[in-house]
């Protein structure tokens, strides 16, 4: 939230409602999260099992998740057993121990299968990534940028004083790194996650903890969000929270009964305001009155909102060419479907689905890319808060800051050269 002359500018970051929160192990010791870290990505091991493999599963087994995780099952069951039998150690066994032993093997490709699974199948661009290092004391948070490969990368080299080591599982998936978190700066509901020990968890259902270390400005789910930082490590009295929520009811008026809070206070923490998507100006009239001196001028408000990987198209020249490809695949795939109907001809068919897929996949991406813009003039509304309000807003260190150790952005866009870089499955079959 910035001030440019006397207009106020709000940015917020637009999280799409499908978007998954994972939180993905570097290793079983966190000996690969310098490696993840340096060279932007995240892996998971399992290498007997190919890709190609997993990404050759007929079509007609993807039809729900049961289906496709079974298909998953069978191919990792039947390749570890396969393995155990063709051990030394299976024939020293009696029939009886190997009997147990297939079982311990099935039962642990069955959880290596659904790692996988998740990792294939489940995540997405656009999905959050959480991955912590020794001890959970510091977790590294990024944004997947590609889909699942398998090729060999290029692994950052600092000198001898700098080593670390090199992850070895092959299926990968190239991450941006936003943010270093403190563990004290993870919500509680996810302190269980230092207990456990699984490579891969969905926390998708901690989302709405999850966010506001995200970005202290965003919007999910139609609800515009606004994190207020409350720094003070002392006691808030009644008197000081009841002026607190003066301003906040006087800044907005009648609105009032539409912005909703939600509270975490204790010590340092901070407070959530929420409206809903179409009632935006009351979070830029309480965000002036919060933000900036009761004297500063304020004529109107900036508000826009971008997609998580808006950062990654610089300007506007990516956004026009994308919507010209977009126009084009829909031209061509009106044209194609008229065709269709009189060819029955097996490779149009192909080619025609393949466009399909082609033009929903930038459709569907699209929003992560895209910024909006609106305006409106304040001048009437805005609410110069008391005397007493000022004063709480002092006690209780009212602010809002960015949680984390932010990545540069140089260090972000780094990224664009390796996804770019990073063949498609089309070139791979070329």
């Amino acid at each position: 939230m910035i001030l440019t002359e006397d207009v106020l500018e709000m940015d917020f970051l637009k999280i799409p409602d499908d978007t998954n929160y994972w939180f993905v192990r570097a290793g079983s010791k966190a000996e690969f999260f310098q490696d993840f870290n340096y060279n932007n990505y995240i892996a998971i091991g399992d290498n007997e099992i190919k890709l190609e493999e997993l990404k050759g599963i007929e079509n007609r087994y993807r039809v729900t998740d049961d289906s496709i995780r079974q298909q998953y099952k069978n191919i990792f069951n039947e390749k570890y057993v396969s393995l155990f039998e063709k051990s030394p150690r299976y024939n020293s066994m009696s029939k009886s121990e190997q009997a147990d032993e297939i079982e311990k093997v099935r039962r642990s490709s069955t959880i290596a299968a659904n790692k996988t699974a998740l990792f294939i199948e489940n995540m997405n661009i656009g999905d959050y990534i959480l991955v912590p290092y020794k001890r959970s004391e510091l977790f590294l948070l990024g944004i997947v940028v590609s889909d699942v490969f398998d090729d060999p990368i290029d692994h950052a080299y600092f000198g001898k004083d700098f080593e670390y080591s090199i992850c070895d599982y092959e299926k990968k998936r190239r991450i941006v790194w936003l943010k270093e978190i403190a563990l004290s700066e993870l919500p509680e509901s996810l302190l269980w996650i230092q207990t456990g020990h699984k490579a891969i968890f969905d926390i998708t259902k901690n989302a709405n903890d999850i966010n506001p270390i995200i970005s202290s400005q965003y919007i999910y789910k139609g609800l515009i969000n606004l994190r207020v930082d409350v720094g003070t490590h002392e006691k808030i009295n009644s008197r000081t929270w009841l002026n607190y929520q003066s301003l906040i009811n006087n800044s907005v008026g009648e609105q009032a009964e539409n912005l909703y809070q939600k509270n975490k206070v204790q010590s340092q923490g901070h407070t959530l305001l929420q409206v809903v998507m179409e009632n935006w100006e009351p979070i830029a009239i309480v965000g002036a009155a919060l933000f900036f001196e009761p004297d500063i001028d304020v004529k109107g408000v900036k508000f826009k909102w971008h997609g998580p990987l808006s950062f990654l198209i610089p300007g506007s020249k990516k956004r026009r060419e994308n919507a010209k490809k977009i126009a084009a695949l829909e031209m061509e795939l009106k044209e194609e479907e008229l065709k269709s109907v009189k060819l029955d001809n097996e490779l149009k068919e192909v080619e025609l689905e393949e466009k399909k897929n082609s033009l929903q996949e930038i459709v569907g991406k699209q929003s992560l890319f895209e910024t909006t813009e609106v305006s409106t003039n304040i001048r009437d509304e805005l609410y110069i808060p008391s005397k007493n309000e000022q004063e709480a807003k002092q006690q209780m260190e009212i602010s809002q800051k960015s949680l984390g150790s932010v990545v540069s952005l140089e260090r972000q866009t780094e990224i664009l050269n390796l996804v770019n870089s990073q063949p498609s499955e089309k070139d791979k079959g070329e």
